[in-house]
């Protein structure tokens, strides 16, 4: 008796273990093509990034100059 209680025990953790097994392997494929997702997108974002900083920064710039030509202008 005691002997199949262990035994019915060590099945229910084995079964457990490989419900358990099963769903980690599927959350690590899940997130490796999530990763392999990323970095085939990464390079079109960070040039989207980079052109957006750059045109955000050239119409800044633009506009410093306009306000120092204006000021150097009312200066004279």
């Amino acid at each position: 008796m005691f002997n199949e209680a262990r035994q019915k025990v060590l099945d229910d953790i084995d079964k457990k273990r490989s419900e358990l097994e099963k769903s980690l392997e599927k959350e690590i494929e899940i997130a490796e093509k999530e990763i392999q997702n990323l970095n085939k997108s990464s390079a079109e974002n960070i040039r989207k990034i980079a052109t957006a900083n750059f045109f955000w920064f050239d119409k800044t710039t633009h506009w410093r100059r306009d306000q120092q030509r204006k000021h150097f202008i009312n200066c004279k």
